[in-house]
């Protein structure tokens, strides 16, 4: 991990009703209050996306947005219906938007990649999908635990799994993509971990600049605080 404790990141408050069963998708849930007058007044709360048990992640910091130049996540079965725009075929949106990665042991869809690698929904910072996200790249950022990266990646290929012996759509968008040779291959981590160690380089330059500066301004006296001096001495 190279992010040490006092690199602080931005977690947005999210709040849960523990009465609602969620589903996993984004959107709002309403909560009733009575007012003073004894009616009722609806105010919407922001639902908290989870899959399979975990909580989505919030952070878009420099060092969450490197894997999105390098390594898009990946896919889960249940973000098909997400991604994908009411009306559209499903099999030609994702020939638009996905490809069918190769040499993993068992299938994955993950987003279409530009020539630089930089994943196609990544724009100047921002994500075009960004409220559904992929399961790869919602629910992982950089300062999580390995542990937890890894239980969360396993909870991905088990639900994969499922859907291969189902014979899931997931499973036959992957074929499809396969029989028409849009297909991809895994990113290198040593290109995200190249980038992280150049953001950490370059945060760690700009921390030593801010504290020359701050010193400088706290040392060196003002031509007030020189005259002032100067009149106490005389």
């Amino acid at each position: 991990m190279l992010m040490s404790e006092d690199n602080h990141f931005n977690r947005h408050p999210c709040v849960r009703l523990a009465s609602v069963n969620f589903s996993g998708r984004g959107g709002t849930t309403p909560e009733w209050n009575e007012s003073p007058g004894g009616t009722a007044a609806v105010r919407e709360l922001p639902v908290v996306r989870e899959e399979f048990g975990f909580r989505r992640t919030h952070c878009g910091c420099a060092f969450c947005q490197a894997p999105c130049r390098h390594l898009p996540g990946a896919l889960a079965p249940s973000d098909l219906p997400r991604l994908c725009p009411p009306g559209r075929e499903v099999f030609a949106w994702a020939e638009e938007h996905l490809r069918a990665l190769r040499g993993k042991p068992y299938p994955i869809l993950v987003p279409a990649r530009r020539q630089d690698g930089v994943c196609h929904w990544y724009f100047d910072g921002t994500c075009a999908v960004h409220a559904s996200a992929p399961y790869g790249c919602a629910f992982f950022d950089a300062h999580m635990p390995q542990a937890e990266s890894n239980q969360r990646f396993a909870a991905l290929v088990e639900a994969i799994r499922q859907d291969v012996a189902a014979n899931g759509l997931y499973y036959r968008i992957w074929l499809h993509l396969r029989q028409q040779g849009l297909t991809g291959t895994a990113g290198h981590r040593a290109d995200v971990v190249r980038e992280l160690e150049r953001i950490a380089r370059r945060a760690e330059g700009n921390r030593t600049k801010s504290a020359t500066v701050i010193g400088h301004v706290y040392e060196t006296p003002t031509r007030h605080q020189k005259v002032a001096m100067a009149g106490r001495r005389e």
